[in-house]
């Protein structure tokens, strides 16, 4: 997918741009690129092939000749997706300049937070005083904005979330060396990307 621009939020791919591999290449755009609308067209798809982009996350397929009523009706809902996605990176940068502001000390804190470990067995399993840990509980509260353990963990679900939005599947490498520890179980789903609606 060498030369593909991946800065606007909505990426046409048509099959006459490959001579073979049609099906395969959509698919590893979708997962490669999970933060962008991806529309595919092509001229006699197979439901297979049109089953297997979009189960792969390719969110709009059209087949040729292209039905400018139906596209236009489409159009619409297209936009709204952008605009959700817009939304959804804006929390995430947001959330992201949060998390990147804690230490790896900080880190453990919250990761034992985030298994319902006591401040006492915290700091008995780090080898540290219980005050250390209070310490660097309150540096997590503050750094993150957050005023209550409940709120704390609504945010890491939410960062969880959009950090499989946008860095893609927890299973791969992330900038975010602690998303990986912080990431919910992913639930089985249709499509490999998440539902826009449902984060």
């Amino acid at each position: 997918m060498d030369g593909v621009d991946f800065t606007h939020e909505i990426v046409v791919v048509d099959q006459s741009l490959f001579s073979e591999g049609f099906v395969p290449a959509v698919s590893e755009l979708t997962l490669a690129r999970p933060g962008q609308v991806v529309v595919a067209t092509g001229s006699k798809l197979g439901v297979g092939d049109v089953v297997e982009v979009m189960r792969n996350g390719c969110d709009y397929v059209f087949e040729k000749p292209l039905d400018s009523e139906h596209i236009a009706g489409v159009l619409p809902e297209i936009k709204a997706d952008c605009e959700k996605l817009r939304e959804k990176s804006r929390e995430f940068e947001v959330l992201r300049r949060l998390f990147a502001d804690l230490t790896h000390r900080e880190e453990d804190v919250l990761n034992h937070v985030l298994d319902g470990v006591s401040n006492k067995d915290t700091a008995e399993k780090l080898n540290v005083s219980v005050r250390t840990i209070e310490a660097r509980r309150a540096k997590v509260y503050h750094k993150t904005k957050s005023s209550s353990v409940v709120e704390l963990v609504r945010k890491v679900d939410r960062f969880a979330r959009l950090s499989r939005i946008f860095e893609g599947p927890a299973d791969r490498p992330s900038a975010h060396r602690k998303l990986n520890m912080m990431c919910p179980p992913t639930f089985l789903r249709t499509s490999n990307r998440p539902d826009l609606s449902s984060t």
